[in-house]
């Protein structure tokens, strides 16, 4: 096919798979259905161009990893009606599946398959409800899976030519995930054992030793970036990491479900690792008992490691979304290397099979016990009409942010306490004169002084005491919304 061929065929494939998920994910936006991640993003985005006079990267929040708020400034630099802003993560998200589907295209023509079957694969891929409501909400979770695809053929580009560039590619590409899902690290072990076991074999413990630092040192560099960007602006180069883990509430109640959730969260790394080893080593029956050694030893290693770090399910890497994107993107290239084996009449040896078949099972387990209570997704029907996974319902903060601004005279400000506080001041249209505090409870420090507090009121009763001792006021409520309670603070002297 010729160039301009190629070039039509590739803006077709985008267009395609970002119409989808932006057309489902607009009817989701009517519904008032949003993705708290992906809303978040351009909230943030938001207040880097638009809390202060003038740009702030400093607005960034550095709480959530800030790639994807970095990339929502594309579509929230221009002034947004505030009732419109609902309907910007899709466009993110559609921007993330149109790329998708032309990288992974890319992929599996790469692995010798026929355009007919490319188009297939690459329609399964786009049209599987979990990447498709990922994507129609704008959730960074699309874009992760954009990104871990690229760097899944960084590394199998390095396997079969020894290329160094394509390994520097997957190195930056994995920490451009980890900047957007921190959850990433445990990915780096795994990989980088796997990478010294198949240099040293091709050429001793030193091209071992230089291959993994050529592949660490990327990594090490934006992670030195992130945490100095915490020190320098935040005063604590750990913020990021105390904060992630602060109040982050539970998906599941049952011990059982617990455990494997923690177990699928440290073991799945494995999986990954020896899902790629045999798909890309040339020596497969020795990949398959390489692989299988790992397979049966990185359960055991996580629940030792489970044991050893606590229970991790009560905080916010029970979600494990990056397990979901590593079991599409991963299960969809071994697809394209088992179609392109058997049309060039190449067999699967029994090792391989096996570790593949067991590596399939316990991403699958993982994605299972780690989204529990998170709405898995529908068929594909339903999500093409907008009832998409992975979002929640947000008329209750439309409604908070309505009357807030006709609450707020001028020059008033206004503290919102609670999650999703960002989602009532983006409603609210005016983010230089509202303050956001994560939980209903008051932050330790001083408060400024505001004329208005909203309070997300959560179950275990109502934080009006404890913002009473804060603002050393009494608190005269003046109305409800959902969970939103709105009070107006009262000087103590001016009480009865």
């Amino acid at each position: 096919m010729r160039r301009a061929g190629r070039m039509l065929e590739a803006a077709l494939l985008f267009l395609v798979a970002a119409a989808l998920a932006l057309y489902a994910g607009q009817r989701a936006a009517e519904d008032w259905q949003v993705n708290w991640d992906g809303l978040s993003a351009v909230v943030h985005a938001q207040d880097i161009w638009h809390r202060a006079p003038e740009p702030r990267l400093t607005q960034i929040g550095f709480v959530q990893p800030p790639l994807p708020a970095l990339l929502a400034s594309a579509v929230a630099i221009p002034r947004t009606r505030p009732d419109l802003i609902r309907f910007l993560p899709p466009l993110l998200g559609a921007l993330y599946l149109g790329l998708t589907a032309l990288v992974f295209f890319k992929l599996v023509r790469g692995r010798g398959l026929s355009r007919p079957w490319a188009y297939l694969l690459t329609a399964a891929l786009v049209l599987h409800p979990l990447l498709l409501s990922q994507a129609a909400g704008g959730a960074p979770a699309a874009l992760r899976t954009l990104l871990i695809l690229g760097m899944l053929w960084g590394l199998d580009e390095w396997a079969r030519s020894g290329s160094l560039r394509a390994l520097l590619v997957a190195s930056l590409l994995l920490g451009a995930g980890l900047l957007t899902r921190y959850e990433l690290v445990l990915w780096v072990g795994p990989i980088a054992v796997t990478i010294a076991v198949i240099s040293a074999r091709a050429g001793g413990y030193s091209q071992a030793e230089g291959t993994v630092l050529a592949f660490l040192l990327p990594l090490a560099y934006l992670a030195a970036g992130w945490i100095a960007a915490c020190w320098f602006i935040q005063g604590d180069p750990w913020y990021f990491w105390r904060h992630t883990f602060a109040n982050s509430p539970e998906l599941t109640s049952d011990g059982l479900a617990r455990a494997a959730s923690d177990i699928s969260l440290l073991a799945c790394p494995f999986l990954t690792g020896a899902l790629w080893y045999t798909l890309a080593s040339k020596r497969r029956a020795r990949a398959g008992q390489f692989s299988i050694a790992l397979l049966l030893g990185g359960p055991v290693l996580a629940a030792a490691g489970a044991s050893v770090l606590g229970r991790l399910s009560g905080g916010p890497w029970s979600q494990l979304m990056a397990v979901s994107c590593l079991a599409m993107a991963g299960g969809y290239l071994l697809a394209a290397r088992g179609l392109g084996d058997a049309m060039r009449g190449s067999g699967w040896d029994l090792h391989a099979v096996m570790s593949l078949v067991l590596a399939a099972v316990g991403m699958t387990a993982a994605v299972h016990f780690t989204q529990l209570g998170m709405g898995l997704p529908r068929g594909l029907t339903d999500t093409i009409r907008g009832k998409i996974a992975f979002t929640g319902d947000c008329h209750a903060e439309a409604a908070a942010a309505a009357r807030l601004r006709e609450e707020l005279a001028p020059g008033e400000r206004a503290v919102i306490a609670g999650w999703p506080g960002f989602a009532v001041a983006a409603f609210e249209g005016h983010l230089n004169r509202t303050i956001l505090v994560p939980t209903p409870q008051p932050p330790g420090g001083d408060i400024p002084a505001v004329e208005v507090l909203l309070v997300r009121e959560d179950q275990r009763g109502s934080a009006q005491d404890s913002w009473k001792q804060a603002l050393e006021t009494r608190l005269e409520m003046l109305w409800r919304v959902g969970s939103w309670t709105c009070y107006r603070p009262v000087p103590t002297q001016q009480s009865p």
